[in-house]
């Protein structure tokens, strides 16, 4: 984008915008009398909407400029319209083939973005004239273009004047309105606005590639298809005429070839791949094995100028929302969805997809509403669609069992007056409280049935009665005789290497009634300290014992193992014999009708547990204490890693989102760590932005004030304390938008050249995360440019082809520069660098890939061959590095965890984030899990629950009323901190343009109510 030649007032401009929110200029000059108080009223929304005028009358918002042409219904304005102010790129990277009927994004990415394929140009004339009633249809004519004429239709800069309208008095009226003087608008210095930074980074980068003379340069076919040169035949005035698109001389309403022949087009046709995106995750069960929670399909034409939320959904409404801390989340259905104001409801319905429900232990919720079962893990529970039992209860009695901090295991026994269990109960007939606050605990079964966990030694020191078929055989016939005296007992299996005590760790966390441990006593694992603790505070432990050793460290072994059954080992070379031996240890369990499961609160020594039935009509109490809690770096079954596939055509890029990374980590690294990463990211957010070559600056403010605006009517319902109608306007939101996707996806700088074109052959995407910081001083966000851009630069000479693309490129690791504290621009920055090439001639690279602490990741990501040169620091004091494609010239900054991109802390402003955090949970008392109603608005208030307030500190369902007011409030309030100045980069800095435009937009603190 070229600037106007007053660039200081240039700045000024667009600093002001920066603050309020838009650019443009279309009202005539102010006088005095318009500058009286009672014409400044209105505040930031009047603002708003008179910029949004102002910057739709921008002949660069293509969207409305194609709206005025249309209403002109002059096919001569329609044709100079798409011919002049749409720019040309070919539909594939190294020529023109199937220019005559290649779509990209389509008629719809072409106004966003302002760039179309030759076969786009004419649709999108067609659409036009169709549009205003005129008949019209795509044929193709032949023309007699040479490379000299070709390139002067691919290369035509123009000049971007999107503020040359704004005069003074419109801006010191706005400036009034807005109580904003002259200091409040901060100089700016726009990202790399001369390109000066860019092409210092890329010719630092240059002399860094080794062997430049064999390279095999991108390469350009500039021949056009005179044969197939899209035009468009219309009606007019009772003529036939042809509308030729390209070349300007040629008369109105003549082919190119007047005395040619034009013929009709052969069907248009899109030629962008499918995009798939393919959610998954891994548990520290079973590490190796990765699991799908998700996949979708989509049109890349669907996708492009528009963002696909990842959210991972609970379905509270808003009173549960209101009174329920993020401790009792455990259950999450990851959802895709694109939310915009122009799809219809069965649009969005079809764009979205919902995943697999899953628990933070990794167990699979299913919901089979024809058979009304619920399976948690594959364990039943019936459900019906309103229970009426709850009036035969009389008495309820309680069982909390809590070791270590973590599940708490609560046990139910209703009965009625005659003493008999009570049950078909569902989830939703109980009621709970901790310490008089709401708890929705996760009910785990509600028929008497137990659950048994076998856990069996796979090393080959095993019998042959305990290996491969004969485990299989012994688990089959024990499952069988379980089920004869309990039918619907659940068995479950963990297959164990000899860490025998790593594996108990893991099974001490669950909620089963009992666990058998068939094993030889061939122990690798060190008794670690608590750990007896831990196996005391678990589930009664049975050791099958089968050899019956009598080895003194065995013994030991089988002892430490059983120590939660008071060393109950049994002698389990006769199968049978064993099999019944722990049929009888099963049959004395006190087996509960009803188990409900949940995280227990770590505040107080003891906690109060009140159960109630049938509108508290029946209730019990019980206080529990966790019986050791210290806090443990061990887990039980938990998910450690959620991972995201992106597959367009062949090209696949892989992403850790969260949690272990089985590339570079070994399993015995798992940890805690990994699994608070992986709740962390639940509770957070994931947009993913989509786009051509990126939508022009004047579209992007027009939509960035649209998406302002609609927030217009729950914002002015909180300031006249309308609860009722605040929730009703928050509930018809539906726009998932990330205003930071503007900086991120915005087009390169003088993308175009009078000699070069730099566009993107590929999709550009981007995915911005953010990672709450639950029990963390800091919340994360990133963002990670993916490589699926492809960008290329066409000229006439092959090396400055590659050395501009690089230089175009090298503006986005600026750009990542400006919005994180963290980047591969600023951790390369003061480093010594060096290529792949050259390092494999130094000894320190060969000891550092043999036997040094980054072994693994050099040999993963730096010494592979590949179709990229790798560029990094010598001194590895980071991991981080650049990417350069040896043909194109096409650069990446790579960050150590192999996101292409940034990362910035967010300080969480609260003190406790333990009793703050608030997100969707919903126990097992939901009866539909289909409906995609709560995809879209929930997405900002999980943003706004997940760093929470003080006054939602307070709420419970006594005072929910006024505390969801106060919420919504602070809402208002600090959204626009929240999503946008932390979503766009430190706000203190200046990044620039449309850096500034996002991080102050939402002055708004004369509007709300706000402490």
């Amino acid at each position: 984008m070229s600037y106007s030649s007053d660039r200081r007032e240039f700045f000024k401009k667009l600093a002001f915008f920066g603050l309020v929110s838009s650019t443009g200029g279309w009202l005539a000059s102010c006088d005095d009398a318009e500058l009286q108080p009672e014409n400044l009223e209105g505040g930031v929304f009047q603002v708003w909407r008179e910029m949004q005028q102002l910057i739709q009358t921008s002949p660069d918002c293509l969207i409305k400029a194609y709206e005025r042409v249309k209403e002109s219904k002059d096919p001569k304005e329609m044709l100079a319209f798409v011919r002049d102010s749409i720019f040309l790129i070919p539909a594939n990277e190294a020529s023109l083939r199937g220019m005559g009927n290649a779509m990209r994004g389509g008629v719809r990415g072409v106004l966003r973005d302002g760039f179309a394929t030759p076969r786009e140009k004419a649709e999108l004339l067609r659409q036009l004239l169709e549009e205003s009633g005129i008949q019209a249809a795509v044929v193709f004519e032949r023309t007699d273009f040479d490379e000299e004429k070709v390139n002067s239709l691919f290369f035509r800069p123009r000049e971007n004047e999107i503020l040359a309208d704004l005069n003074e008095g419109q801006y010191e009226r706005w400036m009034k309105m807005l109580e904003l003087s002259e200091t409040d608008l901060q100089e700016l210095t726009f990202i790399n606005s001369e390109e000066k930074e860019a092409e210092k980074l890329a010719n630092q980068l240059w002399e860094l590639i080794p062997e430049k003379e064999q390279i095999r340069f991108h390469d350009f076919d500039f021949r056009w298809d005179n044969s197939r040169c899209p035009a468009v035949q219309f009606q007019w005035e009772n003529k036939t005429l042809i509308a030729h698109l390209f070349d300007p001389n040629v008369p109105f309403g003549e082919a190119f070839d007047s005395g040619g022949r034009v013929r009709s087009a052969d069907p248009a046709e899109y030629i962008l791949d499918q995009v798939e995106f393919s959610l998954s995750y891994r548990d520290n069960i079973q590490p190796t094995e990765e699991k799908i929670l998700l996949t979708k399909n989509y049109e890349a034409k669907d996708l492009i100028g528009r963002q696909v939320h990842l959210g991972f959904y609970h379905g509270l409404d808003w009173e549960e929302q209101a009174s329920t801390t993020f401790k009792q989340v455990r259950v999450f259905t990851p959802a895709l969805s694109i939310e915009r104001p122009d799809l219809s409801e069965e649009e969005k319905e079809g764009l979205a997809q919902l995943g697999e429900t899953i628990t933070l232990e990794g167990q699979k919720i299913e919901v089979d509403e024809k058979a009304k079962i619920i399976r948690v893990n594959g364990f039943p529970i019936n459900w019906t669609e309103e229970s009426t039992r709850a009036k035969d209860v009389s008495e309820l009695k309680l069982k909390i069992t809590a070791g270590l901090p973590s599940l708490v295991k609560m046990e139910v026994w209703p009965t009625d007056q005659e003493g008999n269990l009570v049950e078909g109960l569902m989830a939703s007939d109980f009621t709970f409280w901790e310490n008089d606050l709401p708890l929705n605990p996760l009910m785990e079964s509600n028929e008497t049935a137990p659950k048994v966990l076998i856990l069996y030694d796979t090393s080959l020191s095993m019998p042959v009665e305990y290996r491969n078929e004969g485990m299989e055989a012994f688990l089959e016939k024990l499952e069988e005789g379980i089920r004869q005296d309990f039918p619907k007992a659940s068995v479950t299996s963990w297959a164990t290497d000899s860490s025998l005590y790593q594996w108990l760790r893991k099974a001490s966390r669950t909620s089963f009634d009992l666990i058998l441990f068939a094993t030889d006593g061939d122990n690798k694992d060190d008794l670690k300290d608590g750990d007896l603790d831990a196996f005391r505070a678990g589930p009664p432990v049975i050791v099958l014992d089968v050899f019956n050793s009598t080895r003194a460290s065995s013994r030991e072994v089988f002892e430490n193992l059983s120590v939660s059954s008071e060393g109950n080992i049994i002698n389990a070379q006769d199968q049978s014999v064993a099999q019944q031996e722990i049929l009888e240890q099963l049959s004395l369990l006190e087996l509960p009708p009803y188990v409900f499961t949940f995280y227990g609160s770590l505040q107080s020594e003891s906690n109060e547990i009140k159960v109630s039935l049938d509108s508290d009509r029946v209730n019990a109490s019980e206080i529990y204490q966790f019986k050791y809690r210290e806090e443990s770096q061990s887990i039980g079954p938990k998910i450690i890693g959620i991972y995201l596939k992106i597959k367009i055509g062949n090209q696949t890029t892989e992403r850790v989102l969260a949690g272990w990374d089985p590339a570079v980590e070994e399993e015995g690294q798992i940890g805690k760590n990994h699994a608070d990463e992986v709740r962390n990211l639940l509770f957070g957010s994931v947009i993913i932005g989509v786009e051509g070559q990126g939508p022009t600056f004047a579209n992007a403010l027009n939509e960035l004030l649209e998406f302002r605006l609609s927030n217009q009517s729950w914002i002015e319902a909180i300031k006249a304390e309308n609860l009722d109608q605040a929730i009703e306007a928050v509930e018809k939101s539906n726009w998932i938008y990330d205003p930071l996707m503007i900086h991120l996806l915005a087009p390169l700088p003088d993308q175009v050249r009078e000699d070069s074109l730099t566009f993107a052959s590929g999709i550009r995407m981007v995915i911005v995360k953010r990672s709450t910081g639950i029990n963390q001083e800091f919340s994360e966000d990133s963002v990670d440019i993916l490589p699926t851009a492809n960008f290329v630069t066409i000229s006439e000479d092959l090396e400055k082809s590659f050395r501009l693309n690089l230089k175009k490129t090298a503006h986005l690791a600026l750009v990542e520069g400006a919005f994180f504290e963290e980047s591969t621009l600023s951790l390369l920055g003061n480093a010594d660098l060096i290529s792949t090439e050259e390092a494999k001639n130094e000894v320190w690279f060969e000891e550092q890939l043999r036997d040094g602490p980054y072994a693994n990741f050099i040999r993963e990501y730096w010494s592979r061959a590949g179709s990229e040169v790798k560029i990094f620091g010598k001194e590895l004091d980071t991991l981080a590095y650049w990417q350069i494609d040896k043909k194109t010239g096409e650069l990446l900054g790579i960050l150590p965890d192999q996101t292409g991109g940034g990362k910035r802390k967010v300080f969480t402003q609260y003190e406790d984030l333990n009793d703050v955090m608030k997100a969707y949970s919903r126990t097992l008392s939901f009866t539909s899990m289909g409906g995609f109603r709560f995809i879209g608005f929930h997405v900002a208030l999980i943003r706004l629950y997940a760093i929470a307030s003080h006054a939602i500190k307070t709420m419970d369902t006594r005072n929910l009323e006024q505390d969801v007011l106060n919420a919504l409030q602070m809402r208002a309030c600090d959204a626009a901190w929240y999503i946008h100045s932390g979503l766009s980069g430190r706000p203190q800095k200046i990044m620039g343009g449309l850096a500034k435009l996002i991080s102050m937009m939402d002055k708004t603190s004369d509007d709300f109510p706000c402490e």
